[in-house]
């Protein structure tokens, strides 16, 4: 039976018993979601050069460039709902992107650092919409029974374009860094511009021939995209959103233990050199990526919860087991790292699926995304702090083996935490006619 979360969609032409509409609107979702991810991590490889070099600053502070764009983005989450119900779906993307791409140019240009942050804060908050609305597409794009290799798919294409973004940026950048910018604001005009048009796509419950004639009516779209706000109390969806955002806040952070954590320890501890790091960080990532769309399907089929407490054990233990290989082989490092990549394979799709269940549409997308980012920027400063701390300008190896075993319990901690939560909303979402695994 199709839940009040469900689209209607169009089954003609579909083949497989496949929508035609729903396999449009999420390929849509999915290349505009690739589009969108490039232009903020192209600014990855040059941080250096865009802030410490250009302004003068020091690396802390030029910390709060990848920073201030989260608070844009918690800012605007209570006006997302607000601006859904009164704009179409291709009106609010590709205003959102135009606005990015304006204030991407200006970032290019002669501004001082004060005025760079604000506005990387105002382009955090319409980052933060055009996210939310694509991955909400993603989610709505078809039943509850294929929800996870939908967002699954998701998964990979957001890690895949910030895998390219990263490699583009350091190419872009290389010739004259503020390129990255000027190169990003064309990306956010030509996904601007295309929003204009095929963004009706993104509009579930209309056919390829109806959505033309309905995509840029701002009440229908809104009612159609966010169905479950009518269906059920505000209060209650919130309640189902929580363990997602439990979720994705404790994995952010453990990645941020992975990627600037992990590669201190492994030059200082273990003394490997630059190349032969970049393959141990490299590893889990590249297996999280190409291992998010199959872990979807897989979570269809067995149950997304019991797929994400599986892979949280496997994930944390991963975690776990390096302080106690000083000494081993490389190779068992690396099998560590690779078993670290398979258990965080299914992290992603699975909260998205918690929270795309929730009823919340495209606000609880948004409050995944910030729940995630915020994670990541506390991951950071822990164990940054920890490092100081206990460890002062030269940690030892037992102060990173502090550090690492800590993140790994405090994930497990969170896994058993919102398994107790995501076992009560599964239990009410259930009731309401949906997939409850």
């Amino acid at each position: 039976m199709m839940s009040a979360a469900e689209p209607h969609v169009s089954q003609q032409g579909g083949g497989g018993g496949v929508p035609t509409a729903s396999r449009g609107m999420s390929g849509v979702a999915a290349a505009f979601l690739f589009l969108a991810v490039l232009p903020d991590s192209m600014v990855v490889p040059v941080l250096s050069e865009l802030f410490v070099d250009r302004f003068g600053v020091t690396a802390a502070r030029a910390h709060w460039f990848m920073a201030i764009n989260v608070i844009g983005g918690v800012c605007v989450l209570p006006l997302l709902a607000v601006l859904r119900r009164r704009l179409s779906i291709p009106v609010l993307l590709s205003g959102a992107a135009a606005i990015n791409a304006v204030l991407l140019a200006i970032m290019a240009g002669p501004v001082t650092f004060a005025a760079i942050l604000t506005l990387r804060f105002f382009e955090g908050a319409a980052d933060l919409i055009v996210f939310a609305l694509l991955f909400n597409a993603i989610n709505q794009a078809g039943t509850s029974r294929r929800r996870g290799v939908r967002l699954g798919m998701g998964g990979t294409v957001l890690m895949l374009a910030l895998g390219v973004g990263v490699m583009l940026g350091g190419q872009i950048g290389a010739v004259r860094p503020t390129n990255v910018f000027i190169v990003g604001s064309g990306l956010c005009v030509l996904l601007a511009a295309i929003a204009t048009q095929s963004g009706r796509w993104l509009t579930p419950g209309r056919s390829s021939h109806s959505i033309s004639r309905s995509a840029m009516s701002p009440r229908r779209s809104a009612e159609s995209t966010d169905p479950p706000n009518q269906a059920m109390s505000e209060r209650a969806a919130r309640r189902r959103l929580w363990p997602a955002l439990m979720m994705i806040f404790s994995d952010r952070a453990v990645g941020g233990l992975l990627v600037v954590t992990l590669p201190f320890y492994f030059a200082t501890v273990w003394k490997i050199d630059p190349a032969m790091r970049s393959w141990l960080i490299g590893t889990p990532l590249l297996l999280m990526a190409g291992g998010a769309w199959p872990m979807g399907w897989l979570g269809d089929r067995i149950g997304h919860l019991r797929l994400r407490t599986c892979s949280a054990i496997v994930y944390a233990g991963a975690l776990a087991m390096l302080p106690w290989m000083t000494g081993w082989p490389l190779a068992a490092l690396f099998s560590a790292m690779a078993m670290l990549g398979a258990g965080g394979a299914a992290l992603l799709p699975t909260s998205l699926t918690f929270a795309g269940r929730s009823g919340l549409g495209s606000v609880a997308m948004g409050c995944h995304r910030v729940s995630g980012e915020i994670g990541y920027l506390l991951g950071l400063a822990a164990a940054g702090g920890m490092l100081a701390v206990f460890g002062g300008e030269d940690p030892a190896s037992n102060v990173y083996h502090l550090v690492i075993v800590c993140f790994a319990a405090v994930h497990g901690v969170f896994t058993a935490i919102a398994w107790f939560g995501q076992s009560r909303c599964n239990r009410d979402v259930a009731s309401d006619g949906q997939i409850g695994r």
